[in-house]
């Protein structure tokens, strides 16, 4: 699979939107994952599925701390800045 059409199919995803959301509402924060779905609202199952295909895609890194994981969105990624982009115009913050 090509890298855009892995990003657009990890884009294609209610959840991941959300998550991707929750990290640009907190972009000076790192955040774990009880952090991200109690901020989203979504079901801890779900954060923890998706978390792995947003990072695997390039678009928030993790940080490992022994069995704790941070998640913060990935500044350096194209997409990931125009996403902050989007979310701020559209006032979804």
């Amino acid at each position: 699979m090509h890298e855009k059409e892995k990003i657009l199919k990890v884009l294609g995803s209610y959840a991941r939107l959300k998550i991707l959301a929750t990290l640009a509402a907190n972009l000076d924060e790192e955040l774990t994952p009880y952090k991200i779905a109690k901020f989203s609202k979504l079901k801890k199952d779900s954060v923890r599925y998706n978390l792995p295909l947003l990072v695997e895609a390039g678009l928030i890194n993790e940080k490992r701390y022994g069995s704790t994981r941070l998640y913060v969105l990935n500044r350096n990624n194209p997409i990931a800045k125009q996403w902050i982009a989007f979310i701020r115009r559209a006032r979804l913050l």
